[in-house]
């Protein structure tokens, strides 16, 4: 059975304009060394952050899902503090934040970036190093120990978390029936589940939140619904994903946490902050590797509907359209906010669908993945 075997992914800030480019050398000397471990998704060197360029360039660009990309995925952060610099501190602060290897590093008698706070100086943040260096040999040195120790203490769950979303009738489930089949033909070792469900205490909780009988007697607050999915989706990351992953296996889900702010968050109208925050502490640090949003309009999707386990529609189902419609507006908008997601626009046709979504991970796993 084939096994895969995670390329560990670092992320590098360190941003520069074009204006003083003296400190280059030695960004290119961590990506360099860093790249003797894995991959760096993301550069960040050599920007011209002038106002004609960022009009030109970046003006219509979702900025996070663009310079973020990897930053969730990769197992630590490497951050030259340096000045001549331009961004990196959102990274900084938010790999910090979520307890990952975090190493910055600054040229020592030079002017430093002040993102690095008296709070995050290692009095708090236990995760985060700080060290100088004088030349580009001590810097490889200091680079090169602090990602082997990264590997031999923190190694990366070796398999691949893949998520279908979307929309009601999108058809997300039986593409994601297509797609393990065709997995499993090639020989990897797959498990699969769909949220909520994929444990005894989830698919119970999936029976309360799509009864549609329980509306009559009891109706559930929003609220009340938002706690009862983050309560079905921790038991499926410990007691399923973690391991599966742990094993050098893909994961395949019909839903993950990004359902929650679509539904939740979009459909409900309940606070998106709020949301990240329980969704954060659910997944335990474990977000999907790739995910594939089917955008389908409403109608279209609603209309494909035939039955359920209810033997009719589900409370979410026999929700009124505008309901439906600011669903797709929050799947839109975790395409937009989440590097790992890729938009899909629906085509008629399960083969047609699955032609595109088998081509996307194919290509995933073979840029990401080597094989034990």
């Amino acid at each position: 059975m084939r096994k895969l075997q995670r390329i560990p992914q670092w992320y590098f800030t360190g941003a520069i304009t074009v204006v003083d480019q003296s400190h280059l050398p030695f960004y290119r000397t961590i990506i360099s060394v860093l790249k003797e471990f894995g991959k760096v998704p993301t550069e960040h060197i050599g920007y011209d952050y002038s106002a004609k360029w960022w009009d030109e360039n970046r003006k219509d660009k979702n900025v996070y899902a663009e310079d973020f990309r990897g930053l969730d995925n990769s197992i630590a952060l490497v951050a030259d503090i340096t000045l001549p610099t331009t961004g990196g501190g959102a990274e900084i602060d938010y790999k910090v934040r979520t307890g990952a290897p975090v190493l910055c590093v600054f040229e020592k008698g030079k002017e430093v970036s002040k993102y690095i706070t008296h709070w995050s100086a290692g009095k708090t943040a236990k995760n985060l190093t700080v060290e100088s260096y004088e030349n580009k040999e001590q810097l490889e040195n200091i680079v090169r120990t602090f990602a082997s120790g990264v590997l031999n203490k923190h190694p990366p769950l070796a398999g691949a978390y893949i998520v279908l979303e979307g929309g009601e009738g999108s058809g997300k489930t039986t593409q994601r029936w297509q797609l393990v089949k065709h997995l499993r033909e090639q020989g990897y070792d797959v498990e699969e589940a769909r949220e909520p469900g994929g444990t005894k205490i989830a698919e119970s909780i999936r029976k309360i939140l799509q009864d549609p009988e329980l509306e009559k007697d009891d109706k559930i607050s929003p609220m009340t619904e938002l706690f009862l999915f983050e309560a079905a989706r921790s038991p499926l990351v410990t007691k399923k994903i973690i391991p599966a992953l742990g094993r050098g296996a893909i994961f395949a889900s019909d839903r993950c946490f990004w359902s929650t702010i679509a539904y939740q968050g979009f459909g409900r109208d309940t606070n998106i902050p709020m949301i990240d925050i329980l969704n954060n502490i659910a997944i335990a640090g474990i977000k999907p590797d790739l995910g594939i949003i089917i955008d389908v309009p409403p109608e279209v999707g609603l209309a494909k509907i035939t039955k359920t386990e209810f033997g009719k529609a589900d409370r979410f189902e026999q929700e009124k359209i505008d309901f439906h419609h600011r669903v797709l507006d929050g799947y839109r908008f975790v395409a937009s906010r989440e590097p790992n997601t890729v938009l899909l626009q629906y085509v008629d046709g399960i083969e047609n669908m699955q032609a595109i979504i088998r081509e996307k991970v194919d290509v995933f796993l073979k840029e990401n993945f080597k094989e034990t």
